[in-house]
């Protein structure tokens, strides 16, 4: 309902927000080169995907829903006061998406450079700069 508030829908985009930074920070301090810390990454970012995206369909229920309510009393559309925070949610939907697609590419590049290196090997990869 209306009196419920926007801010209850916006719930599970803290929750995702909380996943992002936890799924982000595994690759950085735990596993810079270990294909699991990327999965895990990965798995965390599609889970923050889909919070984040279940907050944007709730803001607009919930503005639908209340533009409803108040239609009988106001002609008044309040849109401008909901927008950034529909826009919000689906940019991070958008953000999150992209991430969890990199987090898996990386997790599959690392697990196949893994396989075709001897296991006991030292292997040192160089990085050169393109002129």
């Amino acid at each position: 309902p209306p009196s419920a508030g926007i801010f209850i829908g916006q719930i599970p985009a803290v929750i995702a927000g909380i996943f992002g930074i936890i799924a982000t920070s595994i690759p950085l301090c735990c596993g810079k080169s270990q294909p699991g810390a990327y999965l895990a990454c990965g798995i965390l970012c599609c889970l923050a995907f889909v919070l984040h995206l279940a907050s944007g369909v709730l803001a607009i229920m919930w503005y639908v829903d209340a533009q409803n309510a108040l239609s009988e009393y106001v002609e008044y559309n309040f849109f401008w006061a909901v927008w950034p925070v529909i826009a919000g949610d689906f940019v991070c939907v958008v953000l999150t998406f992209l991430l969890t697609i990199f987090a898996f590419q990386a997790s599959t590049a690392l697990n196949k450079q893994a396989q075709t290196v001897p296991t006991g090997q030292t292997v040192i990869v160089e990085a050169k700069a393109q002129p």
